[in-house]
């Protein structure tokens, strides 16, 4: 198995949160990363406008898509579906990003 590239688990953390805000715990589970690392990409994310933190009810930490990640991903999803029907390439990471966004 290879390693995913800073790109690709950008993308697996605004993926994760198409439906929906997460808890760190949360995100740390979908997207199969450590503390330390999720906090790393979540803290760039943030800076770079694509991802929003707030507090829910309770006091704690949820993140979500803003509008900048809701748009980056609707292109993200148009540009994979172009590639595959030029390539006629059925990659299973292609096919599972697609899936997350339909």
């Amino acid at each position: 198995m290879n390693r995913r590239s800073r790109f690709e688990i950008y993308m697996d953390i605004m993926m994760a949160l198409t439906d929906g805000p997460k808890n760190p715990t949360r995100l740390m589970y979908t997207t199969n990363l450590s503390w330390a690392p999720l906090q790393e990409c979540l803290k760039t994310l943030i800076t770079q406008g694509m991802v929003a933190e707030s507090d829910n009810n309770s006091n704690r930490k949820v993140y979500s898509l803003s509008q900048k990640g809701v748009a980056i991903i609707n292109r993200y999803k148009e540009f994979t579906k172009e590639l595959t029907e030029l390539s006629g390439d059925d990659g299973q990471r292609r096919e599972k990003d697609v899936a997350m966004l339909q």
